[in-house]
């Protein structure tokens, strides 16, 4: 039986579609091929072939662009850990230096007689975080020689369901890989954020995770000295870095940014794990509500990270009485009234001098924190980048956008108000947004039956 010149392209289409899926790179060749036969088919059938083509070279090369990832060996593995831990280690002693040093010096310290720990005392990162709880489920390495931790979605709900927001709320939902990818890609650029990426089948399949599970899976980027000088960090000013990370963290709500979330390469800092961050499911865009972010913020970000001593060393001159203002703190905290916690918190400082300490100890600079906040007020595309990240039902999506649009018109004026709190000074970043006078909703975090100590995990 003839064939027709019309069936030969036909199944050259069916060809392409076996390379596109399988093979990547082949469809492009195939691809090309059918753009050359375009030439002798009727103008009808023609453009059909040029319009496959278009299509399918467009597919094949985001096919080609898949990645090969490899399990890296135990022996390699415990050298990447000691690399981060020795890398942690240094840097959490540099900053516990930089705060005793300006905290001994000011005459608040010495009126509020607090014993904070030396720099040798101390969580050590071995300590707190076992290698196996930092790998998840495993180490790999990719094509180009970095590192990847393997994390798994805890599914509490369907997906990004809104719906049950009663269930999300009574059980933590927790490594999110649509919220952490989206809070990458916004970050990207602007701050130094670990890399987040989603894998397709045929990554999945190659690390042995069944089709059915891939959705499942995700990876993170382990950030090293190679990285930053490769530039795929952020920022590689120091004070630049850390300026641009609270900012970061203010815009996209990350409520638990306290030391341990943070990771140094050649000795830059880098925010990690961001599961707590753009939490729409607690935070909702009200007015009056900002308080509730604030206080959660400030527990982890200012007070978790000061270096406290043992509680055995507590019952010496005012650390006790330091403790229970931070215990009082926490109760009133649980009862929700976060108004009146923030009042508090800011007692505290003030009476215990930790401003300064902290800023300096931080390394935050103004100029740098109001480069930042117009570099994120930048953001745009925010639903196509949520598209990107894995948001898929509209109702999960448009929360998402809604929180980043509504949380970018504000951003000066929540970031000064954070400010005010850690320092009692009016910075005037509020002039910031051109329209912050109109719009003076903020984060109201959601009532009901949740435990917020079992969400956060509240340190103070």
């Amino acid at each position: 039986m003839k064939i027709t010149k019309d069936k030969k392209i036909s199944r050259i289409i069916v060809l392409i579609l076996i390379y596109v899926l399988f093979l990547g790179e082949g469809g492009v060749l195939l691809a090309n091929t059918l753009g050359r036969q375009s030439d002798t088919l009727s103008p009808r059938s023609s453009v059909t072939a040029l319009f496959l083509q278009k299509t399918f070279l467009k597919k094949s090369l985001v096919v080609s662009n898949t990645h090969t990832y490899v399990e890296v060996e135990e022996t390699e593995r415990t050298q990447i850990y000691n690399q981060i831990a020795r890398q942690w280690n240094n840097n959490r002693e540099k900053r516990l230096k930089r705060f005793l040093r300006k905290y001994n010096a000011s005459a608040n310290s010495r009126a509020s007689h607090i014993n904070f720990a030396g720099e040798s005392t101390g969580i050590s990162f071995e300590y707190g975080f076992r290698e196996a709880r930092v790998f998840h489920h495993g180490l790999f390495k990719d094509e180009e020689g970095g590192f990847w931790i393997l994390k798994k979605k805890v599914k509490v709900v369907d997906d990004d369901d809104e719906d049950d927001f009663i269930e999300m709320r009574r059980y933590r939902q927790k490594n999110f890989s649509p919220r952490e990818r989206l809070a990458y890609l916004i970050a990207k650029d602007r701050a130094n954020f670990t890399e987040i990426r989603l894998l397709n089948f045929k990554e999945a399949s190659a690390m042995g995770i069944t089709e059915q599970d891939k959705d499942k899976y995700y990876l993170t980027r382990v950030t090293t000295r190679k990285d930053v000088r490769a530039e795929k960090v952020a920022h590689k000013d120091i004070k630049q870095a850390f300026s641009s990370l609270f900012v970061a963290y203010i815009f996209l709500r990350k409520i638990d940014p306290f030391h341990g979330n943070v990771v140094y390469a050649d000795n830059l800092p880098v925010a990690i794990d961001h599961d707590e961050i753009l939490r729409y499911d607690l935070f909702f865009n009200k007015k009056d509500g900002f308080n509730g972010f604030a206080t959660l913020f400030m527990s982890h970000f200012f007070f978790r990270s000061l270096p406290i001593a043992p509680y055995e060393e507590y019952r010496r001159n005012n650390n006790l009485k330091f403790e229970c203002k931070l215990r009082k703190i926490n109760e009133v905290i649980d009862e929700d009234n976060y108004s009146k916690a923030c009042g508090m918190i800011r007692k505290v400082i003030e009476e215990f001098g930790l401003s300064e300490a902290f800023m300096v100890s931080e390394n935050l600079d103004e100029e740098y924190i109001r480069q930042s906040i117009l570099e994120f007020k930048q953001t745009k595309n925010a639903r196509k980048l949520a598209k990107q990240a894995g948001y898929k039902r509209k109702k999960a999506l448009d929360s998402a956008v809604r929180m980043i649009e509504s949380n970018k018109d504000t951003l000066g004026r929540d970031v000064n108000e954070v400010l005010k709190l850690m320092t009692g000074e009016d910075y005037g970043l509020d002039k910031l947004d051109v329209s912050s006078r109109k719009k003076t909703r903020g984060l109201k975090i959601n009532k009901g039956n949740i435990n917020l100590e079992n969400i956060v995990g509240m340190a103070i």
